[in-house]
């Protein structure tokens, strides 16, 4: 009886484990649309068709998405809509792409653009007014890509296959290294540190690897780590805390977002303390940004790994 009485009083004496809410926009590739979703206050939410895939938050309460001509109305090149409603503000469109995969605004106010160019791939620099600067084209060993990221030295990686990549404006590949167990690298972006820390597509796992191709660390592979039906790792963010949340794409047909989580966020350790599932509003997802703590009056980039604003 006293011993019943001594765990009552310690479980009132302990703190209730809050749950985990988040807000985030996303492009949901087998559902062509995009999406704002508000796990605490669910009417603030709102839905765009419209297929994108690449995301940045730009300033001015926007988010700009990369459009490759297909599932809506816009063409190659990209669009801005605004956040609190999801309207369409602003449509630019690039002259050179078969698909546009990406889209990066940059502090100088241009937009760095990567995609399908009919001589392979391509990315086009172009101005305020979606004017083209210049264009780089990358070696041909470079087959495939979705999303690309730019450094602080001013330099771009990107995945390919197995590979990733970093290129000079002059196209030159300055450094690569083969990914162990991944598959269509989709997004890689580098750290402070120096090194990089990439989704490894297929392989369904994100890793951190240094300069010499070393892995560092490992997330998503482990036990206790997987989300369910872990497929593809897509896009990726990395928090102010050190957590990272990851998209996990599982098809292309809008019913496989019903095999397993289609969001997952880890701590920097591999411990899985967040997912989101809901196969009603979305299909798969492969592009997502949580909104918590950033403030979407500013433009935010990743040019050192960690989602920040450029004040």
């Amino acid at each position: 009886m006293r011993i019943a009485c001594l765990l009552a009083v310690l479980c009132l004496a302990l703190p209730a484990q809050e749950t985990v809410r988040h807000r985030f926009v996303a492009t949901d590739e087998s559902g062509h649309q995009i999406l704002l979703v508000d796990e605490a206050q669910p009417e603030r939410g709102w839905v765009v068709k419209q297929q994108a895939r690449d995301l940045q938050l730009v300033g001015g309460n926007r988010v700009m998405v990369s459009v490759d001509g297909t599932g809506g109305t816009a063409r190659n090149g990209f669009l801005e809509l605004d956040l609190a409603t999801g309207e369409i503000v602003r449509r630019v469109e690039v002259e050179g792409f078969r698909k546009v995969m990406t889209a990066r605004r940059m502090p100088d106010g241009t937009t760095y653009l990567g995609g399908y160019a009919p001589e392979g791939i391509a990315i086009v620099q172009v101005d305020a007014e979606g004017k083209t600067l210049r264009t780089i084209a990358c070696p041909a060993e470079i087959k495939n890509i979705r999303l690309m990221r730019r450094t602080a030295a001013g330099t771009t990686l990107l995945g390919s296959d197995k590979n990733v990549y970093e290129v000079a404006d002059d196209g030159r590949i300055l450094w690569q290294q083969t990914v162990a167990g991944g598959n269509h690298i989709y997004k890689a972006v580098r750290l402070p540190s120096g090194n990089t820390f990439l989704a490894s597509g297929y392989g369904a796992f994100l890793t951190e690897l240094a300069p010499d191709g070393t892995v560092v660390r490992t997330l998503g592979r482990a036990e206790g780590q997987q989300v369910k039906a872990p497929k593809f790792f897509a896009d990726f963010q990395l928090l102010a805390n050190g957590n990272v949340v990851v998209v996990n794409w599982m098809g292309h047909k809008r019913e496989d977002s019903s095999q397993g989580q289609q969001l997952a966020e880890y701590t920097a350790d591999g411990k899985l303390v967040w997912t989101w599932h809901d196969p009603q509003l979305a299909g798969c997802l492969h592009g997502a940004i949580l909104l918590d703590g950033l403030d979407p009056a500013k433009l935010h980039t990743e040019l050192t790994g960690e989602m920040k604003p450029i004040e």
